[in-house]
């Protein structure tokens, strides 16, 4: 068995058969808590957005790959896209609801550690200039 002690993510590898481990066995309770904890993790509900949905509605348009509601490193980025030349985050900004904050400082210092780009996309410049977003979007090199 090895378990990092990493800072924003931890990796449990066993390769034992843990049916074999006691039910009292405190090794098989931490893998039986990390189990349901990374299950629950993955429950995770997110509220409908109209301007996600906007985006998203014109990424498919373009035949480009989405995901959204993508986290890494406990981040949840509001979605991630990859165009025939880059792969990036996308971070709505200023649309009233669920999505209407920008990420903190601190939170893109994380995600650009981890290889993530950003591309912000304020709601205002998006209903005024969508084709000049596209565009940006289109020619964002990561």
């Amino acid at each position: 068995m090895a378990i990092t002690r990493a800072r924003d993510k931890q990796w449990v590898f066993f390769s034992g058969d843990q049916s074999k481990l006691g039910k009292e066995s405190l090794l098989n309770q931490y893998l039986e808590y990390i189990q349901f904890h990374e299950a629950k993790s993955l429950e995770a509900t997110y509220e409908e957005d109209p301007f996600l949905e906007a985006v998203l509605a014109e990424v498919e348009r373009r035949k480009w790959k989405s995901w959204p509601h993508f986290m890494l490193a406990g981040i949840v980025v509001d979605a991630v896209i990859q165009t025939p030349i880059a792969t990036f985050g996308v971070n709505l900004v200023g649309y009233p609801g669920p999505y209407q904050d920008a990420l903190t400082v601190a939170q893109i210092g994380v995600l650009k550690r981890s290889g993530l780009a950003l591309f912000s996309l304020p709601y205002t410049l998006w209903v005024h200039r969508k084709k000049r977003c596209l565009e940006a979007m289109a020619n964002f090199k990561a």
